[in-house]
């Protein structure tokens, strides 16, 4: 059975902060097993002498002027927060004699959401939710912490209270188990005493009559609707009392303790003025691009994106989008010839017969890997030499901006122009008409396969390009060369039991996307 403990009910009031670390422990210092076997109630194991446990306690109202009694509540303003420990000290005489003490402690904190409440009529400041929120929870063993949160809604307003207390229990040798006598906090009330003021009295009281007028002038801010104000300030007051009681205890004794919870209440009366225009104060682009995969007759082919953000004033941020007319992958590859032919070598020195085959290629589904292929018989193979030319470029490079063809063109009728607005890019700038040029930029690389006597079999061609673009905005060049590709050029020739096979191949990456193209020639040996 739960023991109940005699009681010493000591109230003393202090001015300094008091925080302790709860323990429990017998005359001869030595720490004991505390139990409790489910949050509420003790162990029915055992009687117990009702007049042998007795508690004193000590109140920190955290510097507060107030003393927690009717005439001098515990006050909190303008938005200020109330800590208040209430440190006890718990002990017990069992029957053999030994004592057993502990050190539990009681917590309220109280506070208002905000200390100054808008309102638009003055009737909403008493308008007084009946029934607090109350969320209540308990964790731990020895001390088992219980807490209550409570939130009273009044005008708008919301008074929180956060209480909390701790109960130890003690098993002793003859495996009693005894809760210790402690100080429970019980909820908070509307008023000013436990004896229960009318709700409607309660309210009246709290709107002082002294009003203080003012007029006010507001500046717009960012997303807001400007207004010119009237408004009149209230001293708004709350009251609310709370008991705190010692428990396990011969005679459990009540103390009530007050608080008073002070705040501004504004009643706003507005009229409502029109919105400043708002100004483009900053301009940025941000290039993209689109990828439409291949479909009917359409090879793959991408869309290039750029997209300028607009900041305005009032903190808005609008972005347009201009994309181009799209362009198709730009690349080639194969042999100097057709397949299918034979080639007659006689000269002093060797004579043989090259025949070729046709043709053929593969790709893959979206285009991005391509193989020519054929296959090359004669003789002997192992007189076949290879030369690998140095690659250029067929035209000119990506940034040569005159030799760009135009593309798309706008006319600025149809969008804001921004040309005098600031920007943190650093873009060329252009005079060309706002829209989109393009260029076909495209790269050669070749190898030539020659018989050892010197006569040319033609050569492997490479032709990886791409098409650049820029966009003409604002007398600004928005340009994508960050995605200009970076050729890798590579030739193996791999040993079969009848000759080679030749591979050479590109490999680049454009707009995140890879691609692969090679020219693959099989080298058989006549039989």
């Amino acid at each position: 059975m739960r023991t109940r403990l005699a009681f010493l009910f000591m109230p003393l009031f202090m001015a300094a902060m008091l925080f302790g670390v709860a323990s429990c422990a017998t005359d001869e210092d030595t720490t004991d097993e505390i139990k409790k076997d489910d949050g509420t109630s003790g162990s029915d194991d055992t009687e117990t002498d009702d007049n042998n446990g007795e508690i004193t306690f000590s109140i920190d109202f955290g510097g507060n002027s107030g003393d927690g009694t009717s005439t001098s509540p515990a006050e909190v303003s303008n938005g200020d927060t109330l800590n208040m420990v209430i440190s006890q000290t718990s002990s017990y005489t069992d029957s053999d004699g030994s004592v057993f003490t502990c050190e539990p402690k009681a917590e309220i904190k109280l506070f208002t959401s905000v200390d100054t409440i808008y309102v638009t009529d003055i009737n909403q400041l008493t308008n007084i939710q009946e029934n607090a929120e109350v969320t209540t929870s308990h964790s731990g063993t020895s001390p088992i912490r219980y807490t209550t949160d409570q939130k009273f809604s009044i005008g708008g307003q919301t008074v929180n209270f956060d209480l909390a207390y701790e109960v130890y229990n003690y098993t002793n040798l003859a495996n009693e188990t005894i809760e210790m006598p402690y100080v429970k906090v019980n909820e908070a009330k509307y008023g000013s005493a436990k004896t229960g003021d009318a709700m409607a009295k309660v309210a009246a009281e709290w709107v002082n009559a002294a009003k203080a007028k003012a007029s006010v002038t507001i500046t717009p801010l960012p997303q807001t609707r400007a207004t010119v104000s009237d408004t009149t300030l209230y001293s708004v007051n709350a009251q609310f009392n709370l008991d705190i009681e010692s428990v396990n205890t011969a005679n459990d004794t009540t103390q009530t303790v007050v608080f008073s919870v002070n705040y501004v209440g504004a009643v706003v009366t507005s009229t409502e003025v029109p919105d400043p225009e708002p100004t483009l104060v900053k301009v940025n682009y941000r290039t993209g691009y689109e990828w439409e995969e291949p479909h009917d007759n359409m090879v793959l082919a991408h869309y290039a994106k750029v997209f300028r953000d607009r900041y305005y004033s009032n903190g808005e941020v609008l972005t347009d989008t201009f994309t181009d007319n799209g362009h198709p992958i730009a690349y080639t590859l194969g042999f100097n010839n057709d397949g299918g032919w034979t080639e007659y070598i006689d000269d002093e020195q060797y004579s043989d017969t090259v025949t070729a085959s046709t043709i053929t290629s593969y790709r893959n589904e979206d285009q991005s890997i391509i193989y020519n292929m054929r296959s090359l018989t004669l003789s002997k193979p192992e007189l076949l030499t290879y030369i690998e030319e140095d690659g250029y470029y067929q035209t000119s490079v990506a940034g040569t901006w005159s030799d760009y063809n135009t593309g798309k063109s706008y006319d600025t009728s149809d969008f804001i122009v921004a040309d005098t607005v600031a920007t943190d890019d650093s873009w060329e700038t252009t005079t060309l008409a706002s829209g989109w040029y393009y260029h076909d930029v495209r790269y050669w690389k070749r190898m030539t396969v020659k018989y050892t006597s010197g006569r040319s079999l033609g050569y492997y061609a490479l032709n990886p390009g791409f098409y650049d673009q820029f966009l003409s905005l604002d007398g600004r060049l928005i340009n994508f060369l960050e995605y200009v590709p970076e050729y890798n050029f590579d030739f193996t020739q791999e040993t079969t039991s009848n000759g080679f096979i030749n591979k050479f191949s590109c490999s680049w990456k454009f707009m995140e996307r890879d691609f692969y193209i090679a020219v693959i020639d099989t080298i058989k040996q006549r039989q």
